[in-house]
């Protein structure tokens, strides 16, 4: 619990400190902290191959949590990776009754703090490994390099991170290529 916590803290004043690479805005612009920086939720509608993803941010009301005054880093599944799902579970995420599920995998995919790509392979090359994100839903999310591409969570079912950071607000989104699995308790 304390490596987590520190992970965390230390990825996120790396991002303070302004290390790493330069993430793009909603847009596709370089420079996170120019006036063209996306506001909220709403510039990602039009980023190509997470619409699933920002669908159930704006059912799950997480849209005010990503333009509030906290910075976030967003891990955001692509359209491929929800339909990758069996369609039961993708009707029970968009569904009143599945509601608590969808908060939990939506946090499962978000740590608190702006962390740059850069950020995360200046943590990972300090550790020799990789380094474990608590994340704001009930697990931790192990981040980890694998020749240039960096890898969220062990094995071959790793999700990749897809291209570079995009700025919305205060927060950072990423593109993945799987969701992260439900923490095992």
């Amino acid at each position: 619990m304390a490596r987590q916590l520190w992970a965390c803290v230390a990825l996120a004043s790396l991002g303070l400190a302004g290390c790493g690479s330069q993430p793009q805005n909603a847009q596709g612009n370089a420079s996170a902290g120019s006036p063209q920086a996306a506001s909220d939720l709403k510039a990602l509608d039009k980023v190509d191959d997470i619409s699933t993803t920002v669908g159930l941010l704006k059912a799950a009301d997480f849209a005010k949590l990503l333009s509030g005054p906290g910075s976030y880093t967003l891990f955001a599944p692509t359209n491929g990776a929800f339909a990758a799902l069996p369609e039961d579970q993708r009707k029970q995420l968009e569904s009143s009754e599945g509601r608590p599920q969808l908060i939990a995998l939506l946090r499962q995919h978000m740590v608190p703090g702006y962390v740059t790509s850069g950020d995360f392979s200046s943590a990972i090359a300090r550790s020799g490994s990789g380094v474990e994100l608590a994340s704001l839903g009930a697990g931790s999310i192990v981040v980890r390099k694998q020749g240039d591409a960096i890898l969220l969570g062990e094995g071959e079912g790793a999700a990749q991170i897809v291209g570079t950071g995009l700025s919305v607000g205060n927060s950072i989104v990423y593109k993945i290529d799987r969701i992260l699995p439900a923490p095992t308790k």
